[in-house]
């Protein structure tokens, strides 16, 4: 199988891979130095102890002493080139630590395996170093390629120069031969897992991403929704004030109390009134102080008419001064009488407005469900001419419904 970068082998998704490799690599040098100088330290003590003896006989273990004492420090002044210059940034020069760590560890192994034939006749030492090396960085074929030829290249000039046996050396070519086309496998091997491994980390990385964006935009247009659902239920509940509320004093309009006295008169079963109310002389207000200041005191005496009811009961403005209050259950027409009496000392108070004092009045009629009527108009109807009547007497007064009473006509 063909490893590769789908679609950006030659964009940012390569550079991704390369520095990502080229770091993974120091990290992997930096973590198996400890192995190796633990490993070098006790070479070094059997080297003193077991091997001091053959030092004069033998020069072969006095290079072997030297050797594992060279790669020894070798490795020490990388960890500290690798510490004082470590820059996550730097991809070239993670690549320059990891390629001088390979070749420091190559480079032991070709010097302790043409030091092995001088003690020994083997070449075991460049072997194990040869597939160790294969499992330290992450190589692409080409530099693996490069590096295993070289090493094997100067290891075979080594034996060709010391092996004077045919048959042995060629044996021995044979053996580096292969060891190095396993551990070219080996390193290949271990690339394609990485690069496999990236892509699949990649495009996990990418998938991530993207469902986080889409998260992010769900929660974006939930936000929306949500806002739109408020302004829409906001615009309902203005268009339900505009269609049931007046829009100067806030009580309700005549269509929201032609439609309560409707559902109240449709149950039919408890009594209720209906009381007129109308300012007195409220056009000589208006002549006199303006249409603003008209204004302020019709908004004040909605105020004060809805002091003067109760919980349940209902005011509305029907337009200009009048208004209409329906006080629900009635079972005594006292109470209606009282609330009629609080509702003219209400509006018989004076209204300062901008440090003036404004005299104001009201009449009002009342009629009571079912005794005056059974339907809307009827009983407003009633309700009016009763506040006419009290507008004749003179104002700022009440009286209820009777019969006697002519209908007022303009």
């Amino acid at each position: 199988m063909s490893f590769r970068i789908d679609s950006c082998s030659m964009g940012q998704r390569k550079i991704d891979f390369e520095n990502a490799r080229a770091f993974n690599n120091v990290a992997i040098c930096r973590r198996l130095s400890p192995v190796l100088l633990i490993m070098n330290a006790l070479l070094i003590a059997v080297d003193i102890l077991v091997y001091r003896a053959s030092w004069s006989a033998n020069p072969a273990y006095v290079r072997l002493f030297c050797s594992h004492l060279l790669i020894f420090l070798i490795i020490l002044l990388w960890l500290a080139l690798e510490k004082v210059f470590k820059n996550e940034k730097s991809v070239w020069r993670a690549r320059a630590f990891y390629n001088a760590y390979t070749s420091a560890i190559l480079a032991w192994g070709i010097f302790l395996g043409l030091n092995d034939l001088f003690i020994s006749g083997q070449i075991s030492a460049f072997i194990i170093c040869v597939f160790g090396v294969s499992a330290i960085p992450f190589l692409p074929p080409f530099e693996a390629a490069v590096t295993y030829s070289l090493s094997i290249a100067v290891f075979d000039a080594g034996l060709i120069m010391l092996v004077g046996n045919r048959g042995t050396l060629v044996s021995h070519l044979v053996n580096t031969a292969i060891t190095g086309t396993i551990a070219f496998i080996i390193s290949e091997m271990r690339y394609k897992s990485y690069l496999s491994d990236f892509i699949a980390r990649s495009e996990l990385t990418e998938s991530k991403v993207e469902t986080e964006k889409a998260y992010k935009r769900l929660e974006e247009s939930n936000i929306r929704l949500k806002n739109e659902v408020r302004e829409r239920r906001l615009a309902e509940e203005r268009i339900r004030h505009l269609i049931y509320y007046d829009s100067l004093t806030g009580v309700y309009n005549r269509k929201k109390i032609m439609e309560e006295l409707g559902s109240l008169i449709m149950d039919g079963g408890a009594k209720f009134a209906v009381i007129f109310i109308d300012l007195d002389k409220f056009k000589e207000i208006n002549d006199k102080y303006g249409h603003d200041i008209g204004d302020k005191v019709i908004k004040a005496s909605a105020l004060r008419l809805k002091r003067a009811v109760g919980p349940e009961d209902m005011i509305s403005r029907i337009g200009g001064d009048e208004f209409i209050a329906v006080l629900r259950n009635i079972n005594d027409p006292a109470y209606a009488g009282k609330v009629a009496e609080a509702m003219v000392s209400e509006l018989g108070e004076t209204v300062i407005i901008n440090e003036r004092r404004i005299p104001v009045g009201a009449s009002l009629g009342m009629s009571f469900f079912p005794s005056d009527g059974k339907d809307a108009d009827t009983l407003i109807n009633k309700a009016d001419t009763a506040m006419y009547e009290v507008k004749k007497r003179g104002g700022r007064g009440f009286l209820p419904y009777s019969d006697s009473m002519s209908p007022y006509s303009a």
